[in-house]
């Protein structure tokens, strides 16, 4: 999981939001200047979106570690 922080104006966040979604990500937080967007995916799914959010205006990225837990009544 992770999450972007982003300085987006009014103009940018058309482009924004398509991205968001080709990502399968949602929007958790608008401002009149910033967004952050949550996602989650593999380390090669994050890194592509940092990447296309960088000249975007990322302001700040925080992601979690490993988060697994196996179904069932089986113990991970």
């Amino acid at each position: 999981m992770a999450l972007f922080k982003v300085r987006a104006k009014s103009d940018q966040r058309a482009e924004i939001f398509q991205i968001v979604e080709v990502f399968r990500a949602k929007t958790v937080d608008i401002t009149d200047q910033s967004l952050v967007i949550e996602t989650i995916g593999d380390s090669l799914k994050i890194d592509a979106l940092e990447k296309l959010l960088e000249p975007m205006g990322l302001m700040e990225m925080v992601r979690s570690g490993k988060l697994i837990m196996k179904r069932g009544l089986e113990e991970t």
